[in-house]
């Protein structure tokens, strides 16, 4: 079991991204590196075929963790947050970003943090915060015009902001989805069983309309079959589609 103070709140946070094409990781971390100071070690790529190239020398200060075949998104993305915990320690928060996600926003991610710790603050239990982006499944996520912050009981996880205290009472993503897809809604349903709020904001937007999806455009076929199998293992475990 962790150190519990030390995961009562987070004073640091990492992004995991799970990347299988050098291009589309090149623009999302150019972007991040822009907008969002990130020392040393703690963007994290769980890597998918992406760090073949020339990437790993372009790309300092990334930790590069090998992912696993046959490829599995939730799989992958606990290697992640597990490297993040083994070396930046288990009180880190975790940002996990698609590799096809750019952050537009100055300083976003430090004010996702900034408003989750706020809430929390004046009482509300926020294991979770997404940032408002285009082209997602979840239409409370995508621009309204509201800087109202809004909470609901599911969002994608295009981006998402998720509190080491609420993965450590809840435990990480479920492995047992296969390969792609609902892996999130599992999430959302079990961090609120547990009375953790998911909130969405928009004062920071993510750009998920540029970069092309490693699944639902290069591997449509691939993502569909997946994508597919995800809905089954949703049902079978909720009883809801």
């Amino acid at each position: 079991m962790p150190d519990q103070e030390a995961v009562a709140g987070s004073d640091t946070f990492a992004v995991v991204i799970c990347s299988k094409y050098e291009q589309n990781l090149r623009h999302s971390m150019a972007a991040l590196t822009r907008n969002e100071h990130m020392d040393d070690g703690r963007i994290i790529v769980v890597d998918d075929g992406a760090g073949t190239g020339a990437a790993r020398a372009d790309l300092p200060g990334v930790q590069w963790v090998p992912g696993k075949a046959p490829f599995s998104f939730p799989r992958n993305v606990n290697i992640g947050i597990r490297r993040a915990w083994e070396t930046l320690g288990e009180g880190c928060d975790i940002i996990l970003m698609n590799d096809d996600a750019q952050l537009t926003t100055k300083n976003g991610f430090s004010l996702l943090r900034e408003i989750c710790y706020a809430e929390t603050g004046r009482g509300e239990k926020v294991g979770m915060i997404a940032p408002s982006c285009d082209d997602v499944g979840c239409v409370a996520q995508k621009v309204s015009g509201s800087q109202d912050l809004r909470y609901y009981p599911m969002v994608c996880f295009v981006t998402v902001y998720l509190r080491a205290a609420m993965l450590h009472d809840i435990g990480l993503l479920e492995e047992a989805f296969p390969g792609y897809g609902y892996d999130d809604n599992d999430m959302c349903i079990r961090a609120g069983q547990e009375g953790w709020k998911i909130a969405i904001t928009e004062r920071v937007f993510m750009d998920h309309a540029t970069l092309p999806s490693s699944f639902r455009v290069i591997e449509r076929k691939d993502f569909e079959n997946r994508y597919r199998a995800g809905a089954e293992a949703f049902q079978l475990k909720w009883g809801k589609k």
